[in-house]
């Protein structure tokens, strides 16, 4: 139950983080291809958890922020039982808990800079979130990509939430955000 627990949250942190990425930069929109939230979590005795959220869902401005959400019900880790334990984990079946959320203030972060402040929201809980980051320009977009950890504990996860058949999976989840997006014209 841990480790799909982490995976969920690993994937949507990984969204949210390529959201605030793009969303930084000015006024951008997500540009058409592929993008992705890739995680890891660790168990015992070395066993990785691996984990993918297969697109950014919604990336756009709200106010002063940008806003990056990723539907965590498309999270997938390969092992089906594991899946249906960390969406279970996280109430994926519920709209208030679906996304994963990235906010980042527009001005906070640039195409020049390669470390990002945000809010992330899992599960219901919302935190200061510092991420790494750096962006390429390729054929008139940027192509985005953030690295950042969290710990799931602080997102509403129980320790023992992080257990299945006496394997528990760390609290700590490594995110990698990946996503391109269309600068403003002009």
């Amino acid at each position: 139950m841990k480790i799909r627990s982490k995976v969920s949250i690993g994937l949507l942190s990984s969204a949210m983080c390529v959201a605030a990425f793009a969303h930084a930069a000015g006024k951008y929109s997500k540009a058409g291809g592929p993008s992705a939230v890739l995680f890891q979590a660790k168990g015992p005795g070395g066993l990785t958890i691996d984990g993918k959220v297969p697109d950014v869902a919604i990336a756009h401005e709200e106010g002063a922020d940008l806003v990056f959400k990723v539907d965590l019900n498309k999270l997938t880790t390969g092992i089906g039982l594991r899946d249906d334990h960390t969406k279970a984990m996280l109430r994926t079946k519920d709209p208030k808990f679906a996304m994963a959320e990235l906010r980042v203030p527009k001005g906070s972060v640039g195409l020049d800079k390669h470390d990002g402040k945000g809010k992330f929201t899992l599960n219901g809980k919302t935190n200061d979130l510092a991420f790494k980051y750096k962006a390429t320009e390729e054929k008139g977009n940027y192509n985005l990509e953030a690295k950042f950890q969290f710990n799931i504990t602080d997102y509403g996860v129980k320790e023992e939430q992080l257990c299945r058949f006496e394997v528990c999976a760390k609290p700590l989840v490594q995110v990698i955000a990946r996503v391109a997006v269309v600068p403003p014209a002009g």
